[in-house]
């Protein structure tokens, strides 16, 4: 089994529009999607349904979908962050993708995920390939104040973040590690950042 890092470009004010004002245009798919998710006929997966629904439609300007909306798009981890239930992560993850384009990800085996989890990111930090930015911000970030409990996590650089990335770093780095698994994911995460960068739009990642 592999798990991995996808990069989407995304307009994170058309999110917030969606929060604040909600989009009966794209919610019966989102709703259809947690059927597929919950399939069955069983008491549990009727209620799994039930919930996602509500969960939906709280989003989609809704209670919630409000509270996030006054909320900053891409923040800092704080004690002010709420950590959210996997099914409420998993419809999250269902609205960025129906927002965003997907680029391209960098993917690992599921026994190598806590190597994937720190070094190249640490190498990319060290080497400073980024500039002055955070690139564990692309593991984890509170996405409208909000982080998962587990799978789908997320972060993201706004597009000001990408801008001020310089692209002769990511251009011109050569990773060298001196571990061969590192430095094909390093060159994986510094093409893809690349990518996001030209797009001039801002971008999430899921991991999962």
């Amino acid at each position: 089994m592999s798990y991995g890092l996808e990069f989407l470009s995304v307009k994170l004010d058309s999110v917030k529009d969606f929060f604040a004002s909600g989009n009966p245009a794209i919610v019966p798919a989102i709703i259809a999607e947690g059927k597929r998710i919950y399939d069955g006929e069983d008491e549990e997966a009727q209620e799994n349904r039930f919930v996602w629904e509500e969960i939906v439609n709280s989003l989609s300007g809704g209670n919630l979908g409000k509270y996030l909306a006054g909320q900053k798009p891409l923040g800092t981890v704080n004690d002010e962050n709420f950590r959210v239930s996997q099914m409420k992560s998993l419809a999250i993850a269902v609205i960025i993708r129906k927002y965003s384009d997907s680029i391209a990800g960098v993917f690992h085996s599921s026994g190598s995920g806590e190597i994937f989890r720190t070094e190249p990111f640490e190498y990319i930090k060290e080497a400073r390939f980024l500039g002055g930015v955070d690139p564990f911000l692309l593991l984890e970030r509170p996405f409208f104040n909000y982080l998962p409990h587990s799978f789908p996590s997320w972060g993201g650089l706004t597009r000001a973040e990408l801008d001020s990335i310089p692209l002769d770093e990511l251009t011109s780095a050569r990773p060298d590690s001196g571990d061969t698994d590192v430095d094909i994911w390093v060159g994986g995460l510094l093409d893809l950042i690349e990518e996001s960068k030209l797009r001039e739009l801002d971008l999430i990642t899921l991991y999962e």
